[in-house]
């Protein structure tokens, strides 16, 4: 099995976690990364219960939801077990109570994380229970957040959080030789590649939405923020424009995003 295969949303208990990456031979510079940003799944979603809460007030207060929900459709790429994703889709159902739509407003958790055991891949998904929703279609959907394919401007919101842009230079799939570095040059071309093809599934007055938190608590990761900071400095700005984009910061501290939008008026 090549490390590759060993997916960095695995949600099992660190214990277990730690196991699989000894189990798969996972080399010392690699483990790393997949051993904080599980710290990062656990602590700042699975122990923190308003996390979602103060994501769907902030969506509110920057008006990222339509007057007219009919159709809404919410896509998280890289959603581990959806923690997240089920907490905002509980509270837009209980803002829609009373309501009636031909087409629901819909949440797509999606992601391509799992194990493998005896000799068959688990999806990260397998055992978890959706929502209980009256107004709002949840569904899971098994995909890499690179090649995943979605109707041409039907998304309202696309949620990247710690996820397919921050992994960037992570992955054999990369060109990489075994710990080799990517460079500044393609992991620059490499984001931009991939936020284009976002931006083609997001509707004109859609978001992608990339985590930004800011926190000193040493045992969650840089946010991708950051790393588009670390890399771009300050060309990211002129990068998106160039592909029709444009970003700005909501929110502070540990809940602060990078809002990912398209310049309408190109």
């Amino acid at each position: 099995m090549k490390n590759r295969d060993l997916q960095i949303g695995y949600g099992g208990s660190p214990d277990e976690f730690k196991n699989l990456l000894k189990e798969h031979d996972v080399p010392e510079d690699r483990k790393h990364g997949y051993e904080t940003a599980h710290k990062w799944n656990e602590k700042q979603l699975e122990k923190d219960a308003k996390y979602p809460e103060r994501v769907f007030e902030l969506f509110q207060k920057e008006g990222m939801f339509p007057e007219n929900m009919e159709g809404f459709t919410f896509v998280s790429v890289s959603a581990n077990k959806a923690f997240l994703e089920k907490g905002l889709a509980i509270s837009l159902d209980k803002t829609l109570a009373g309501q009636n739509f031909d087409i629901k407003p819909k949440f797509i958790a999606a992601d391509f994380a799992g194990s493998y055991r005896d000799g068959k891949f688990h999806s990260i998904f397998d055992g978890v229970e959706k929502p209980e929703l009256e107004n709002v279609e949840f569904v899971f959907q098994v995909a890499d957040a690179r090649t995943i394919e979605l109707p041409e401007e039907s998304v309202n919101i696309l949620w990247d959080r710690l996820g397919a842009v921050w992994n960037i230079g992570k992955h054999d799939d990369d060109g990489l030789e075994s710990g080799e570095e990517l460079s500044e040059e393609k992991f620059k071309k490499t984001v931009i590649e991939l936020l284009d093809r976002f931006s083609g599934f997001i509707k004109k007055v859609g978001h992608i939405v990339l985590d930004a938190h800011i926190t000193d608590e040493d045992d969650v990761p840089m946010s991708t923020a950051w790393k588009i900071e670390q890399n771009f400095g300050d060309t990211f700005e002129q990068a998106l424009a160039e592909i029709g984009l444009s970003s700005r910061f909501v929110g502070e501290g540990k809940d602060r995003l990078l809002l990912i939008e398209k310049n309408t008026n190109v």
